[in-house]
C-alpha cells in the first residue's frame, strides 16, 4: 500500500477515513455518491471497497466489515487481512457530516493527478509522431473533460427552442395520461389552488400555531400520496415513530364505520373489533412507499443525505422518491455559519430545503411554527408577518400556506369554558373546520380553501367529503 507524503497528489488517510465512515454509517453514501466514483480513489483496494460497498447499498443491503469481507479478495494489505483492514478503517473513520468534504478532497486529488498526467504527456510529445498542435489539442480536450467532472451541479442551460420543445413534449404526455402534471395532496380544492398539487423541484412551506392542524394535514397528504403509489419520506424531528404510525393508522380508519382516535391506538385502549381493524389496516400499508424517520437534531445536509439514499434505493427497484415532508423547520439543526443569528439560520435552512428539492427532483414540504403575535390579535387568522423571520422563508418558498382552526382558539375562550350557549353553538359550527390560507403561490392566486378536519382521528377531507 502507498502512503501519503506532504505535497503528494493523493491522501490515503482521507480515503481511509471516508471508507470508515461509510462502513460505520451507510447514510454516508447518500452524502457522497453524487460527488465520488470508485475511480477517484488512488489506492486500488480502496477503489474495490468503495465499488462493492456502493453496489450493496444501492441494492438495499446493510454494509459492515462483517457483511463486506466475503465480497472482497482476502489479500494482504499492509500486513493485514481484509477483515482486519476493514476494522481499521472503522477505527479511523470521519463523521457522516464530514464525509462530503472528504469526498471532495479525494475527487479533487484525482483531478490533480489527471492534470499532472496531461502535463507529462505534453512534455513527452516531442517525438516525430506528434506535433505540438496535436499534443495541445489532445490536452485541451482532456482538460475540458476534467472541468466537467469537477462541476458538482449539471449545467441546465437550454436554448429557448429546446426548452419549449421539452415543454411541448411534457404537455403531450400529460394529455395522453403518460405523465402527471403534479402530485395530488389528497385535498381536491387545495390541489386546484396550487396548480394541481405538489410539483417536484419546488418548496412548499405549510405553517401554523401548535395545534392548528399542520401535522395532521401533512400526515394525511403523506398517506394519500403513498397510497397512490408515489414515494414519500416523512422526516419528523418532533414526534416519535409510534405516534406517527398511530396517526397514520387513525387517518386510514377515519372513513370507516369503526374510526379510532390515534391517542387510543398509542395507549392500546381499544376493543376487539377496533383491534382487528387496526391489524387489517397495518397489512394494507406493508407495500406503501412511505418511509418514516423520527431522528431528532438533524441538519438539512443529513436530511438530504438520507433522502438521497432513499431515492437511490427506490430507483433501484423501479420506483422513485417524489415528496419529502419535514416536520418542522424550527427543529432542524442549524450549521455554525450564522451562529446566533436566528433569522439568517432559518433562511439558510429554508434555502437548503429549496436547493434539495431541485437537486433530488422532489417536492419538499417544510412545516413551520408561527410566532405568538397572532395570539394577541382579535382576528387570529395568520398572515405572512406571523411567519417567524418571514422574509427569508417567504423568499425561498414556491408556496406558503397557513393552517387555521377557529376551534383551537374558541375552546380556550372564557365563554366556551363557562358553557355559554352562544359559544357552544359556535363551536358546533366550527369544530371540524380547517382553513388553508395560501398567502404565496407561484402557480396561481393567493386564496383560502376550506376543509373538514378531525384532529383526534388525524383526518382532513374536502368540505364536501366523498364518503
Amino acid at each position: 500500500m502507498t502512503t501519503s507524503t506532504p505535497g503528494s497528489l493523493y491522501s490515503i488517510e482521507t480515503e481511509q477515513s471516508l471508507l470508515g465512515a461509510l462502513l460505520i454509517n451507510n447514510e454516508a453514501f447518500g452524502a457522497v455518491c453524487d460527488v465520488l466514483t470508485a475511480d477517484n480513489f488512488a489506492e486500488p483496494i480502496h477503489r474495490t471497497i468503495y465499488e462493492v460497498a456502493a453496489r450493496h447499498i444501492r441494492d438495499g443491503k446493510r454494509v459492515t466489515p462483517v457483511t463486506l469481507k466475503t465480497s472482497l479478495p482476502n489479500s494482504d494489505i499492509g500486513g493485514l487481512g481484509i477483515h482486519a483492514y476493514l476494522s481499521r478503517l472503522c477505527a479511523e473513520a470521519t463523521t457522516v457530516l464530514n464525509a462530503r468534504d472528504y469526498a471532495r478532497v479525494i475527487r479533487d486529488l484525482h483531478i490533480a493527478r489527471q492534470l499532472a498526467a496531461i502535463g507529462d504527456d505534453i512534455r513527452n510529445a516531442s517525438d516525430a509522431t506528434h506535433s505540438p498542435s496535436e499534443a495541445l489539442s489532445s490536452a485541451w480536450k482532456r482538460v475540458e473533460a476534467l472541468r466537467l467532472v469537477a462541476e458538482e451541479a449539471t449545467d441546465d442551460t437550454l436554448s429557448i427552442g429546446e426548452a419549449a420543445r421539452r415543454m411541448a413534449d411534457i404537455v403531450t404526455d400529460i394529455r395522453q395520461g403518460k405523465q402527471e402534471p403534479a402530485i395530488s395532496t389528497g385535498l381536491i380544492e387545495y390541489d386546484r389552488a396550487l396548480g394541481g398539487g405538489y410539483r417536484r423541484g419546488r418548496l412548499y412551506v405549510e405553517a401554523g400555531r401548535p395545534g392548528a392542524g399542520k401535522t395532521v394535514k401533512a400526515l394525511v397528504s403523506a398517506r394519500r400520496i403513498a397510497k397512490a403509489g408515489h414515494g414519500v419520506r416523512f422526516q419528523s424531528l418532533e414526534i416519535d415513530n409510534s405516534e406517527v404510525a398511530a396517526r397514520i393508522l387513525a387517518s386510514e380508519l377515519s372513513r370507516s364505520h369503526t374510526p379510532v382516535p390515534y391517542r387510543d391506538i398509542v395507549t392500546g385502549q381499544i376493543d376487539d373489533e377496533r383491534h382487528e381493524r387496526i391489524a387489517e389496516a397495518s397489512l394494507r400499508m406493508q407495500d406503501w412507499p412511505l418511509q418514516i424517520d423520527c431522528t431528532g437534531g438533524l441538519t438539512m445536509a443529513q436530511i438530504e443525505s438520507r433522502s438521497r439514499l432513499q431515492k437511490e434505493r427506490a430507483l433501484k427497484s423501479g420506483k422513485n422518491l417524489d415528496v419529502v415532508v419535514i416536520d418542522y423547520l424550527g427543529l432542524v439543526k442549524a450549521t455554525d455559519r450564522y451562529k446566533g443569528n436566528q433569522t439568517a439560520e432559518l433562511g439558510d435552512i429554508t434555502l437548503a430545503a429549496k436547493t434539495m428539492s431541485k437537486k433530488l427532483d422532489v417536492a419538499v414540504v417544510l412545516l413551520s411554527q408561527l410566532s405568538r403575535g397572532v395570539e394577541a390579535r382579535e382576528d387570529k387568522r395568520p398572515n405572512m408577518a406571523d411567519l417567524r423571520q418571514s422574509g427569508n422563508i417567504e423568499e425561498h418558498a414556491d408556496a406558503v400556506t397557513f393552517c387555521y382552526r377557529p376551534a383551537y382558539y374558541l375552546e380556550k375562550s372564557p365563554k366556551y369554558r363557562a358553557s355559554d350557549p352562544e359559544a357552544m353553538a359556535e363551536m358546533d359550527a366550527v369544530k371540524n373546520s380547517l382553513e388553508l390560507i395560501i398567502d404565496k403561490n407561484r402557480l396561481g392566486p393567493t386564496s383560502a380553501r376550506q376543509s373538514w378536519c378531525d384532529v383526534s382521528l388525524n383526518s382532513t377531507e374536502d368540505v364536501v367529503r366523498q364518503w
